[in-house]
């Protein structure tokens, strides 16, 4: 019930954006004919949520909402995984949508009441009480989802449950034999990731399998959504797109084994994903009060689960970057104060303002070339995709809004003079 409550006080939320969505896709390339490599608002075949945040030990603290939008007519099943804030997979899940459906995901409702959305194809929902079908939607049958879908209610056991719960918040989980795949932060909050891509059925396949992107994933780019990072008792409530992830099936620039693909670290760079890379330098508007920069990364390596007792990360971490920079408003140049200030896959981070003259705005150079990557990917070894939005606090105590970075490349053109003169 309480999940059912979130999800109806968020839904003028989503409501309120669908305008926006609908005029951003009527300007974009074809799902057939996609714009590969520009950094492009919506539809994709991969969609990143590029940060979540749940609190777990309070109701009313801090949780993450995710939508997802189908915008076409046709049907589309999709793959949903949830990955620690070092980007390690934990939990994968299947979500069925007739033309131009909706579902939604609230990250608190996963974690703590263990439920998943409830989808079902035409061949487990007969009698179209589950995923409607419209008068201009397609409804089909995925027959691999037989037995899987709609999920039962609650679906994940309390044992893996637990698990998740300790996994996300840096702790150790007993069906990894007690080892750690995430940063502790010491708080009770659970973080990371969480990505989808069109499939072609009911798949239990994790992204890091071989056969995930050979036998499983499709080229459909028609998926968009949103995400709401909502924490009343903090004045946070932060709206920010998915991020799209265009696909093409014969485009050299991300189909070329070598190249960078956004998946490239999962299929040793073989470029079976056909996805485009992120960019990895961006423009940040600073001049509010206080800015915290949500900032994804792409660690370059595929992440095992670590001793818990080691001190500090698994191999390849903490992520560095060619050069960060804030300007104040002479345009004199800053270092931004931290060495490593975005040391994770994902993370929320308080970009410090200069020492003098505002409104600023920072250079974020987020390529980084590590000795655990080794000269990948092949194409440019030290290429780090990235994606970075912004959540702004105009005045002290005052509910932040949210703004978008500016990419200034892209991941197949990468840029290493900071800044590009």
């Amino acid at each position: 019930m309480q999940a059912s409550r979130r999800i109806r006080a968020y839904a003028l939320m989503v409501f309120a954006f669908a305008g926006i969505l609908t005029n951003t896709q009527s300007a974009r390339a074809s799902a057939e004919n996609p714009a590969i490599g520009p950094s492009d608002p919506a539809p994709g075949a991969t969609l990143l949520f590029p940060y979540f945040e749940v609190d777990l030990n309070s109701p009313a603290g801090v949780d993450t909402l995710l939508t997802v939008h189908n915008s076409s007519a046709t049907a589309i099943l999709s793959h949903v995984t949830v990955w620690t804030d070092l980007g390690y997979p934990v939990l994968t899940f299947n979500a069925y949508m007739t033309g131009y459906d909706v579902f939604s995901l609230d990250m608190r409702s996963a974690l703590v009441d263990r439920t998943l959305p409830r989808t079902a194809s035409a061949g487990q929902d007969p009698t179209d009480t589950i995923s409607h079908k419209g008068m201009f939607s397609q409804d089909i049958n995925f027959a691999s989802c037989n037995g899987q879908l709609p999920y039962a209610t609650p679906i994940l056991t309390p044992a893996y449950a637990a698990d998740l719960r300790s996994l996300l918040t840096g702790g150790p989980a007993t069906y990894l034999s007690n080892k750690c795949a995430a940063a502790s932060h010491g708080d009770s909050i659970a973080r990371g990731y969480v990505t989808m891509e069109t499939v072609n059925n009911c798949t239990q396949r994790v992204p890091n399998d071989p056969t995930y992107f050979i036998q499983d994933v499709t080229y459909q780019n028609v998926m968009a959504g949103e995400y709401f990072l909502v924490d009343q008792g903090n004045a946070l409530m932060h709206q920010g797109p998915a991020v799209a992830i265009d696909s093409s099936y014969n485009d050299p620039s991300i189909t070329t084994p070598g190249a960078y693909t956004f998946y490239g670290r999962m299929n040793g760079w073989d470029a079976s994903d056909r996805r485009e890379p992120l960019p990895t330098t961006w423009a940040v508007d600073t001049s509010a009060e206080r800015t915290e920069a949500i900032v994804w990364r792409d660690p370059k390596v595929q992440i095992t689960p670590f001793n818990c007792s080691n001190p500090g990360y698994p191999a390849g971490f903490p992520l560095g970057q060619e050069r960060t920079l804030v300007f104040d408003n002479q345009e004199q140049p800053q270092a931004i104060a931290a060495t490593q200030p975005f040391p994770l896959v994902a993370q929320r981070v308080t970009l410090d303002p200069p020492t003098s003259g505002k409104p600023a705005w920072a250079y974020l150079g987020l390529s980084f070339s590590s000795v655990a990557a080794g000269a990948n990917p092949p194409a440019d070894p030290l290429a780090q995709q990235a994606y970075v939005t912004v959540l702004q606090y105009p005045e002290s105590g005052a509910t932040s809004t949210g703004s978008g970075a500016i990419s200034l490349d892209t991941g197949l053109a990468a840029q290493h003079t900071h800044p590009n003169p």
